[in-house]
């Protein structure tokens, strides 16, 4: 939601100003809940298993690149293969995480609308590359289907042209 929001909103206002847009942000699993029940008309989330039960119209994909403290080893990395994080010991993620130093996955646009954060490294991955798929989803059935889509493709239009750096 943070991430997406700020790019997505103004763009629905031009291209649909007659649609009236209520904006109800909540982890995955209450937003498809709500959507199952008919509280929500569509949602927009990362797919996961559960978001197959309801029509999927993928908006874009998404790279998750690593993120490490300044200080930590892998910090002077430019990229990184999947396998050095396998080979990361139990017993070194224990240390890291006791000596505040963890790592974790960050997706593409949360980096994108922050910038440099102090103290942060980004690290793109690769072998295979991570990357999550941002979808709107409705149920099945929905007589508003052709609106969802012609939303979905707006949206995808316009976060693309930002992940490619062109906006």
């Amino acid at each position: 939601g943070p991430y997406l929001l700020p790019y997505i909103v103004p763009t629905l206002k031009v291209a649909f100003p007659d649609l009236e847009v209520f904006l109800y942000e909540a982890q995955t699993h209450q937003l498809l809940e709500q959507l199952e029940t008919g509280r929500l008309d569509c949602a927009i989330v990362a797919t996961v298993p559960e978001t197959e039960a309801f029509i999927e119209v993928p908006i874009f994909n998404e790279k998750m690149l690593l993120a490490v403290s300044d200080e930590h080893p892998w910090a002077k990395e430019k990229k990184m293969s999947m396998n050095q994080l396998k080979a990361t010991s139990l017993e070194t993620l224990r240390n890291m995480v006791s000596a505040n130093a963890g790592i974790t996955f960050m997706p593409e646009l949360a980096v994108l609308n922050e910038g440099a954060r102090k103290g942060v490294k980004y690290i793109p991955c690769h072998s295979p590359e991570p990357s999550r798929t941002i979808a709107l989803v409705y149920r099945p059935g929905s007589p508003l289907r052709n609106r969802y889509e012609r939303v979905a493709g707006a949206i995808s239009s316009e976060v693309k042209l930002i992940l490619a750096g062109e906006k």
